[in-house]
């Protein structure tokens, strides 16, 4: 029996993707064009048709995945808040159980390069002007504000019992932090020539080794 294999047999056959991995790549590519538009034109000038356009597929295949400009955005909201989650959950898990450590990990997360670009921070900013009117999206911000804050709150709390810092509120830190994390992001978002993702970490590290000198030391230049 000969040993000899043909190339076409030794190699293997490419598989292809099946229809729903199709429908789901082409959902994320409609999504993913959806927040560039939604940064360029701002909330109420994203048209399906911008997206269509945006995106160099016709206007059917837009109707097809997406019934209307209401459950696009959805759509959009949704898949960045997905996103947030799933960088939230891995960089936090990463970071241990010490208060300083997972504290420091929030800013990571704020200032992730998936997360803090120019476009989607425009785009996060039009969800939330937007949320006033719309309980759908009021909801999802609330809810990711919520965690976020809880977290920062109990981390803060932690570390103002373990290090005996008297005379601190951690609700009240953690707003702070949270309202400079903000600005920062507006910052980025505006003046990305200026500020960096980089400076604007350790803008809050300089504040929180203010706050809490034993546990955290203000970055150098």
């Amino acid at each position: 029996m000969s040993r000899k294999v043909s190339s076409a047999m030794a190699e293997p056959t490419a598989r292809r993707p099946s229809r729903a991995q199709v429908k789901a790549g082409t959902r994320a590519r409609l999504i993913r064009s959806t927040i560039d538009v939604i940064a360029e034109k701002g909330f109420a000038g994203t048209t399906l048709a911008d997206v269509a356009h945006r995106t160099g597929m016709s206007r059917g295949i837009v109707n097809f995945h997406f019934a209307s400009k209401e459950q696009l955005l959805a759509a959009t909201l949704a898949y960045m808040a997905d996103e947030y989650q799933q960088v939230f959950e891995r960089v936090m898990r990463r970071a241990g159980r010490a208060p300083a450590a997972r504290l420091a990990a929030l800013l990571k997360v704020d200032f992730h390069p998936t997360l803090c670009t120019g476009r989607k921070i425009m785009a996060w900013r039009a969800f939330w002007a937007e949320s006033r009117a719309r309980p759908a999206f009021r909801r999802q911000r609330d809810t990711l504000d919520a965690r976020y804050f809880r977290e920062a709150e109990a981390l803060c709390a932690r570390l103002i019992d373990h290090g005996d810092y008297t005379g601190l509120d951690a609700a009240i830190v953690a707003r702070g932090l949270n309202a400079m994390i903000d600005g920062l992001l507006d910052e980025i978002m505006m003046h990305p020539e200026a500020v960096s993702r980089a400076a604007a970490r350790r803008v809050c590290l300089t504040f929180l080794a203010g706050l809490f000198p034993k546990d955290f030391t203000a970055p150098g230049r």
